[in-house]
């Protein structure tokens, strides 16, 4: 038999591929190793989701027992479309949009997450929480007071599923 596992594949963390090969027409069964992070160890074309690069191997078998092997690489990045934080929001107490927090699927921690003033003062910092929960985030509130509405500026340090560390900065706007 003969495989083709194809070309090397990057993948943003948190996201799925599909692996999908090309075999030769007398291949009966397949088997990829590891199976960690597939949707299926033993068809052709599984779904990968892996949170760090993992290389695959897949070894096809035909009804004479003979096997052929081949690996594809799945590169696993992080970067700044792997968090996503809104440039407004309104905390005014109307269930929407009340909280300026980061959503994600890629990240596992928030590690630090501080904004400030345009004077610079620290106005909201948390530390160690998970992304996408909204009651880790600001909520407008400066010194037990609603803050000033106008822009502010937030610095966000983030642990991807696959270990990498990102820092990120940018603007946002309180609208009351």
């Amino acid at each position: 038999p003969t495989v083709n596992a194809g070309s090397d594949l990057p993948l943003l963390v948190g996201s799925s591929v599909q692996l999908t090969i090309q075999n030769s027409a007398d291949v009966t069964s397949w088997l990829w190793t590891p199976a960690t992070d597939l949707s299926c160890s033993s068809c052709a074309n599984p779904i990968s989701t892996p949170n760090a690069t993992t290389d695959y191997t897949i070894t096809v078998t035909n009804n004479s027992n003979c096997s052929a092997a081949d690996n594809i690489t799945i590169f696993v990045t992080c970067d700044n479309s792997s968090i996503f934080l809104p440039n407004a929001f309104t905390p005014n107490k109307d269930g929407l949009n009340d909280y300026f927090y980061p959503t994600s699927r890629a990240v596992d921690k928030i590690l630090s997450f501080k904004i400030f003033n345009r004077f610079g003062d620290l106005v909201f910092l948390n530390e160690n929480f998970k992304a996408n929960d909204q009651n880790a985030g600001w909520d407008g509130i400066y010194k037990g007071k609603p803050a000033v509405v106008g822009a502010y500026i937030y610095y966000i340090q983030v642990a991807c599923k696959n270990g990498e560390v990102i820092n990120l900065g940018g603007k946002i706007l309180l609208l009351r």
